[in-house]
């Protein structure tokens, strides 16, 4: 009965996170790169990563207008924030992945480069087959750990009825109606009652045990046989049909006391 109840969907907790799937582990630099856009301190950012040697490049992106490729930022003020921002890029590139595998730097360039920390003179040359077997067990380690109390979701189809997670605010459950599948892993196409089209994993939708039902103010006629009688009182009351109908009916009624105020019945859902 809770998981065909419709406020119980909407206010529903939100699903366990599936399974990790891996990227596979290329045999050098550049050869798979991965890129995303973060938002910090009302900037936004474009990082790239190079999923070989983690040697990662970071940009921030213009507002408003684009600007030439030669822009250069002089104020003081700019320059003075990105001092912070470059020296722990260059911790991070210079720093060892782990205690066999080499720095993102030295595993890009082959070589090691100067920072603020003290570091050995002479360079050694990384051995690939031993830095491609130790970064495939690092990664496999990594999985069986994200992978723990995880759950794999079912596959959705199109026309399907589901409730789609808002990403905003209290991170309420909305229905919608699943548009197509896309191409990309747990990816969906889905349509809310509004009309808006989103783009959504799998993860923030879950599947409709029951009708989508709108709760409007006005009541809907409904010409049937087959309906329980409504309760004579005074409230909002919800009847439903034999065939999984339900139908919201406005009887509260506005009062005047005798010193001439306007009192209202509560709206409460008569089950």
């Amino acid at each position: 009965m809770v998981k065909e109840c419709h406020l119980c969907q909407e206010f529903g907790r939100s699903l366990p996170r599936e399974p990790l799937q891996p990227q596979e582990i290329p045999t050098g630099p550049w050869q798979t790169v991965g890129t995303d856009i973060f938002t910090l301190y009302g900037e936004d950012y474009l990082v790239v990563v190079d999923y070989y040697s983690k040697y990662p490049i970071i940009r921030r992106l213009p507002k408003g207008m684009q600007q030439p490729d030669n822009y250069q930022e002089n104020t003081s003020k700019d320059s003075q924030g990105q001092t912070g921002c470059l020296l722990a890029l260059l911790c991070i590139r210079t720093t060892p992945v782990d205690h066999q595998i080499p720095s993102p730097a030295e595993l890009l360039f082959n070589r090691k480069i100067r920072s603020t920390l003290p570091t050995q003179i002479h360079n050694n040359n990384p051995d690939k087959d031993k830095v491609a077997e130790r970064l495939q067990s690092r990664q496999s380690s990594q999985k069986i750990r994200f992978d723990d109390r995880t759950q794999l979701q079912p596959p959705l189809l199109a026309g399907q009825n589901v409730y789609v997670q808002d990403q905003t605010g209290k991170k309420r459950w909305q229905p919608a109606t699943v548009n197509r599948v896309r191409e990309e892993p747990r990816s969906y196409q889905v349509t809310t009652q509004q009309g808006s089209s989103l783009r959504r994993n799998r993860r923030h939708i879950k599947e409709a045990l029951e009708k989508h039902v709108r709760f409007n103010t006005e009541p809907d006629i409904i010409n049937s046989d087959n309906t329980t009688p409504t309760p004579a009182n005074n409230r909002n009351t919800i009847t439903k049909h034999k065939d999984n109908r339900y139908t919201y009916t406005q009887l509260s009624q506005s009062k005047q006391t005798r010193s001439g105020r306007v009192t209202k019945a509560k709206n409460l859902l008569d089950l």
